[in-house]
């Protein structure tokens, strides 16, 4: 989840006026890379309704056990990111979750403040 659509357009992965317009309803896009591809998964108004809907996917598509690996992903966005890793460790059954900073080629593209969850099974 990205907080700003400045640095996409900057990046020319979305034009000008969808910027505009996504930033004046407070529109936070959830991202997934899938294939090695980043793709616009959905789209949540405010903040708060896009980590609460960040949370439900993670507890929809990753059950936890013994076998699961989950992290959450954060740029300059610590204390948020503890905040998720915390509400994470009380829904999904996992022995831990690390934080961990975003490289610097996606960060250049997410911008400051981006949050995000990585998990898979083995």
């Amino acid at each position: 989840m990205v907080d700003t659509l400045e640095y996409l357009a900057k990046g020319g992965r979305i034009g000008g006026a969808k910027k505009l317009l996504a930033e004046l309803l407070e529109i936070k896009p959830i991202l997934q890379v899938r294939e090695g591809q980043v793709e616009a998964f959905e789209q949540q108004r405010t903040k708060k309704r896009a980590l609460a809907r960040l949370v439900e996917v993670v507890m929809e598509s990753c059950q936890g056990g013994d076998d699961a690996h989950l992290c959450v992903i954060q740029v300059d966005a610590e204390k948020e990111a503890q905040a998720l890793a915390d509400e994470l460790k009380s829904k999904v059954p996992v022995s831990g979750i690390p934080i961990y900073e975003l490289p610097p080629a996606i960060v250049v593209h997410a911008g400051p403040k981006t949050l995000g969850a990585g998990f898979f099974v083995k």
